[in-house]
């Protein structure tokens, strides 16, 4: 029984071959009713359990069948045939040919591999991608020589705009210091080097209140992607980061179980900046507001059962949802519940670490 047709819908292929757009017209494997697919030449042939997704174009006499599926922007022509589900658009391909040279290159870093980090930092260049965590690595391992090989790229792009500096104050050595200082210097107030000087420098705020729960989420080595036993609370950090409200929430009602889940998911501190940003962010306001009390940015962890006291605040602002709440923000600073979830949680994950760490 056929599941897709033909809607109005045409463009060319890039022979001049005329496409349609299809149609699902019942659930089945890869698609349900009503829902788009990619494009479909007049001579070519879909069937089976096959889909044709996205931008997907499909053409001059090629076959798609048995549970087969074309997605993203690839493009299957010239009488070719695909069948099972193993065919992968040009852009995952891309994708994983940039994950892995990324890893590769985080290996390379960890390791002082002077000479494989110089070949794959070109490598990367050229697909864009991987600059910003390999600089960042150098400087928490303390990496001089490849630090300074990342900083003579001058023609690379720095991404998003990560405050190397303020990582370098934290992490690195003096070198390492005297070293961007000198590049921010020489670069000016560009991309990638915010001003920084008379404020307290985010991953230091962070790190100062909740040593525990940064190392325990967010310090997990990127490079060898090990499997790592923690409870639903890390889970729902990460998750919330992740944009994902409902599993958030799920593990933080898991959060007084005694079950250890075996997650395999890579926690690393690179991935998730502007979430720590945020959360620093909430620190500095609760901070401000209770200054006389927290001079050492400790008067989180002395209230009577912190503990429960964070875990029900962190539900309270989860079904706020991503409202900014006025009644904590500033004028110079907005946060909102979502943010103050987090910093809920990991308030929650620092105080349980402490009172394990005493038993």
């Amino acid at each position: 029984m056929k599941y897709w047709e033909f809607t109005e819908e045409k463009k060319e292929s890039s022979s001049g071959e005329v496409l349609r757009q299809i149609i699902c017209t019942q659930d089945f494997l890869h698609a349900k009713k009503g829902d788009l697919g990619g494009w479909l030449g007049e001579n070519a042939v879909l069937k089976d359990n096959a889909w044709i997704a996205d931008e997907a174009q499909v053409y001059d006499n090629a076959k798609v069948y048995d549970d087969a599926k074309v997605y993203d922007n690839a493009k299957l022509c010239d009488n070719a045939e695909v069948l099972t589900n193993t065919f992968l658009s040009k852009k995952k391909k891309e994708s994983e040919e940039k994950e892995g040279l990324r890893k590769r290159l985080l290996k390379s870093v960890k390791n002082g591999d002077l000479e494989e980090a110089e070949k794959l930092i070109i490598d990367i260049n050229a697909k864009g991608d991987g600059y910003t965590a390999a600089l960042m690595f150098s400087i928490y391992y303390r990496k001089i020589e490849i630090v300074k090989l990342l900083l003579s790229f001058k023609d690379i792009d720095i991404n998003d705009g990560e405050d190397f500096l303020e990582f370098a104050l934290y992490f690195g050595d003096r070198e390492i210091i005297e070293l961007i200082k000198q590049f921010k210097n020489n670069m000016g107030n560009k991309k990638g080097f915010k001003e920084t000087e008379g404020k307290l420098p985010m991953y230091t705020v962070l790190f100062k209140q909740f040593p525990n729960a940064m190392s325990e989420c967010f310090l997990v080595d990127t490079s060898t992607h090990c499997i790592t036993k923690l409870d639903f609370l890390h889970e729902a950090v990460i998750q919330l980061f992740k944009g994902d409200i409902k599993r958030t929430v799920l593990n933080v009602l898991k959060a007084n179980s005694d079950e250890l889940e075996e997650l395999n998911t890579i926690f690393n501190f690179f991935n998730f900046t502007k979430s720590l940003q945020r959360v620093a962010q909430c620190s500095v306001l609760g901070h401000e507001k209770y200054k006389e009390h927290d001079e050492d940015w400790q008067n989180f962890s002395r209230i009577p059962d912190a503990y429960n006291h964070y875990l029900n605040a962190a539900v309270r602002h989860l079904l706020e949802g991503d409202k900014i709440n006025e009644e904590d923000s500033t004028e110079a600073i907005k946060v909102n519940h979502l943010d103050q979830a987090a910093w809920n949680l990991m308030a929650a994950i620092e105080v349980k670490a402490r009172v394990e760490t005493v038993k």
